[in-house]
């Protein structure tokens, strides 16, 4: 993985996320505590 060698943050994993977010979800990503908030809904 690309982000661990630079030693940055990344969003890994998002079978869930892919499902559940749809196009015009408008989210906040906080990578460092892990967290993908859905702020409103298109």
């Amino acid at each position: 993985m690309i982000a661990r060698e630079y030693n940055i943050l990344a969003v890994v994993g998002t079978k869930i996320a892919t499902a559940a977010l749809k196009d015009g979800d408008i989210v906040t990503v906080d990578g460092t505590e892990g967290v993908v908030r859905i702020e409103k809904r298109k």
